[in-house]
């Protein structure tokens, strides 16, 4: 269809296959990656991967942003508008006690501006702590684990949730890294990873 000119993808990261279906089936539409988060206005970031030519004036082309440095499991999501704020905190913050991590650092990801809601119906307003959300100081900061890219400019990566994260024998295991693993293995289809109690190691990693 030439006449779709704008695709956004947002809850998860496009694949492989489905960009290249839909560069096929819309061949002049523009295609954007988004981070977003119900609470914070919906998008956070956007990530351009251009039209269907790699001549376009102002687009990423995907090869460009495969071939982009960046930790195991992680995913390139995009920079912020202008009137957005990102930071990436320290797991440890508090209402109390704002962690500020540095670029390269991965911990949660927080945002900042006009976006961010007020709170839930009912439930407060600025200082709020939920599964989904903790807001502190105008920041609020999500449920995802996520860090800026240190080679400049402000690109952020998607990493996984922060539920993700498997405490076992005093080690942080992140379960995603570990599914990417086990499903190279040409038998295995689909595997999700998760934490049972375990008396030696606290949690124990499980497929």
């Amino acid at each position: 269809n030439e006449n779709v000119r704008l695709i956004l993808v947002g809850g998860q990261s496009i694949g492989d296959d489905l960009y290249q279906h839909a560069r096929q089936f819309f061949p002049k539409a523009r295609i954007v990656q988004t981070y977003a988060c119900t609470e914070a206005g919906s998008s956070i970031t956007f990530l351009d991967l251009g039209y269907s030519t790699a001549n376009s004036v102002g687009a990423v082309v995907r090869a460009d942003v495969e071939q982009k440095p960046k930790l195991d499991g992680a995913t390139l999501v995009g920079v912020p508008p202008r009137h957005i704020e990102i930071g990436i905190f320290d797991e440890r913050s508090d209402k109390s006690n704002l962690i500020f991590l540095p670029k390269g650092h991965m911990g949660i990801i927080g945002t900042r501006g006009p976006h961010v809601m007020s709170g839930y119906w009912s439930r407060g307003t600025t200082s709020i702590r939920d599964e989904r959300s903790l807001q502190v100081n105008d920041w609020m900061l999500t449920n995802d684990l996520g860090y800026i890219d240190d080679q400049g400019g402000n690109h952020l990566y998607f990493c996984g949730r922060v539920n993700d994260v498997i405490r076992t024998g005093g080690e942080s295991v992140l379960a995603t890294e570990v599914e990417n693993v086990i499903i190279m293995h040409p038998h295995v289809v689909e595997c999700a990873i998760f934490a049972l109690p375990d008396e030696k190691f606290g949690d124990a990693v499980c497929a």
